[in-house]
């Protein structure tokens, strides 16, 4: 039906099953980028990075560290974040906040921190939770009033900042 046609899935990528057998159902964003996503080593990263990337599904990151604190991402973190990269997989920023000492805001700080840390420039650890939320939500919401930009007819929430978060993603924990 028309109805059935509209909706879209999203959501985790279940151990043992993969990004293939998701892809395959038609699945349009996977959350957390983890090992849950691939099967294999570097090789199958980049590999599933691609096929992630032909079919249009997008990667809500969710790679910051669950205990309130904002650590470095792992080894493992980075190399999957480099691959999501460099197969220009449209990344969207994403936390647990609400689980445990995860709060609203710092969360997403960390969550942006932590991508940069991980080899995203500032610019594209801002993009994941602006511009890519505004297209993803464009696309597969049917959102009618855009966002995520500074543009003309677009709804916006403004933030001053001390500094350029394209140059100091910190200046974000920092707002005017």
């Amino acid at each position: 039906s028309a109805r059935e046609a509209d909706m879209h899935v999203v959501g985790h990528v279940v151990q043992g099953i993969g990004s293939t057998h998701a892809l395959a159902a038609g699945q349009v964003s996977f959350e957390h980028a983890n090992v849950h996503m691939f099967s294999g080593g570097d090789e199958a990263l980049d590999e599933g990075a691609r096929a992630i990337a032909a079919a249009g599904t997008w990667v809500g990151t969710v790679i910051a560290q669950r205990d309130g604190r904002c650590g470095p991402p792992t080894g493992t973190q980075q190399r999957i974040i480099a691959s999501l990269r460099a197969a220009n997989v449209r990344l969207l920023a994403g936390t647990d906040a609400g689980i445990g000492p995860l709060k609203a805001g710092m969360a997403l700080h960390c969550e942006l921190a932590t991508l940069v840390a991980a080899g995203l420039t500032p610019y594209e650890a801002l993009a994941s939770a602006t511009r890519n939320a505004g297209e993803f939500a464009h696309k597969h919401l049917k959102e009618q009033v855009p966002f995520g930009t500074v543009t003309v007819g677009a709804q916006a929430d403004l933030v001053l900042l001390p500094a350029d978060p394209r140059r100091d993603i910190g200046a974000l924990t920092r707002p005017l």
